[in-house]
């Protein structure tokens, strides 16, 4: 529901028409949520649905020279097909993932079998973000006792209809298809973990899990969008990353352990789009975590669903004018603080912005005697026409202020300086995350 309604507002809310075009599996779904769009007043004109086939409709729909945008989620294979019919259009896809977790020995095991589990086999596993590559450090995957817990957590799942609570997982959407069908095969080096069991009409498909799949293997680099698990051993976490980015995918990424320096080292060379640590890799939330992949899990230049800026891609921009307040030089007084906030020193840097036209007096940051053995530093005036502040490295916290000969009190009210209009308060941070620092009113305070 998510992605067809996300992709839906945000288009409406760029002023455009909509054509929502939705599996011919989800056809009931979108027919839904689309009547909660009319129903709040959204013309049927301007908002329409189109269920049809994937078959000769859908190719010219995506083709049409009508269609300005096109949203699509789904395989790498058809977002190319797409591509291939007007190279021109602009096109955001969201595509495939070979969605991999690395397990290694500084993880708490029980909590990573079971985050490993639920990743892999939620929606029975046909979910984009699923993990469907787990890939343990040699120490963790010669444990025989992490490889029986998996085990018996993956056949605890109770396979059966969605309409009563006991099932975890649910049928296929449609038939087992051919790709997924060849995932049931072994390769060499492969064994059964978990075997599993596909019914006569391939609707229904268990939980399955592949011990020893190989580097390069059809396990290792192919998403079969079902549950469907892969097992990968690695000598270290450098082999267990470079496992990882060799897939060619790159939409989500996991990681269990609980050591510090492993995670950033991860953080900094996994290649997805959506890194998790000691969770499972699906249930992204909306402002929280901004969706979307890299590699062959991205086609376009379209932006993290759910974030800041998807709907500007959905928009044309033209500069009809000049910025308000300049362009970014040294005028600028947000630039201005930070490049000095970047070349910080350990205790303390100044950073010097242009003393504003207006003769009043400004505001002095100043630290209380109790609140922080680092205080916020002030000084006077370097310059006649300079002002000089100063920011704090203490425990991530900081503050912006204007200097002036003596700090602010509820006697010595100050003018606000440029870029602050309106503000009532008699200091002006640009950010701070503990109040208490200042010894004047925070109820003002302006963050950025």
């Amino acid at each position: 529901m998510a992605i067809p309604v996300g992709g839906v507002a945000a288009s409406l809310a760029a002023g455009n028409t909509v054509l929502l075009k939705p599996s011919p599996f989800s056809v009931p779904v979108a027919w839904e949520a689309l009547r909660c769009f009319w129903e709040a007043g959204i013309p049927e004109d301007v908002l329409q649905l189109v269920p049809c086939e994937n078959d000769e409709v859908a190719k010219a729909l995506a083709a049409h020279s009508g269609i300005d945008a096109v949203i699509f989620t789904g395989s790498t294979e058809t977002g190319m097909r797409i591509l291939q019919q007007n190279p021109a259009r602009r096109l955001f896809a969201e595509t495939g993932g070979k969605n991999a977790t690395i397990v290694t020995a500084m993880a708490d095991r029980d909590e990573a079998a079971l985050d490993v589990v639920q990743s892999a086999f939620g929606h029975s596993g046909q979910k984009c973000s699923a993990t469907s590559l787990l890939v343990l450090e040699k120490e963790v995957h010669d444990d025989p006792g992490f490889k029986e817990q998996l085990r018996n957590a993956v056949c605890s799942l109770k396979v059966g209809s969605p309409w009563k609570f006991e099932s975890r997982v649910g049928p296929l959407t449609c038939p087992a298809t051919e790709k997924l069908r060849s995932g049931t095969e072994l390769e060499p080096g492969e064994s059964w973990l978990v075997p599993p069991e596909l019914d006569a009409d391939g609707r229904w498909l268990t939980p399955a899990v592949k011990w020893g799949t190989r580097p390069g293997s059809r396990s290792h680099q192919t998403e079969f969008f079902g549950p469907i698990l892969s097992v990968m051993k690695a000598e270290n976490l450098d082999d267990a990353i470079g496992i990882v980015n060799s897939t060619g995918f790159g939409l989500t990424s996991g990681l269990q352990s609980l050591d510090m320096r492993e995670q950033a080292h991860w953080t900094e060379h996994v290649e997805a789009g959506n890194l998790y640590i000691n969770r499972t890799t699906t249930g992204a939330i909306v402002q929280r975590q901004p969706f979307g992949g890299l590699k062959k899990s991205a086609i376009g230049a379209g932006t993290k669903a759910g974030g800041p800026n998807y709907v500007l891609q959905l928009l044309t921009l033209e500069e009809t004018a000049p910025p308000v307040d300049g362009a970014l030089g040294e005028d600028s007084l947000w630039l201005t603080a930070t490049q000095g906030w970047e070349q910080e020193t350990p205790r303390a840097s100044a950073l010097t912005v242009p003393k504003s036209a207006s003769s009043a007096p400004r505001c002095a940051v100043t630290s209380s005697s109790t609140a922080s053995t680092s205080p916020v530093k002030t000084t006077t005036p370097a310059s006649p026409d300079k002002t000089t502040a100063f920011a704090t490295a203490a425990s991530d916290t900081w503050a912006f202020g204007f200097t002036e000969t003596t700090p602010c009190s509820p006697s010595s009210p100050c003018s606000p300086p440029p870029g602050f209009a309106g503000t009532a308060s008699r200091c002006w941070p640009l950010r701070i995350s503990t109040p208490r620092l200042l010894p004047c009113s925070t109820r003002n305070l302006r963050n950025s």
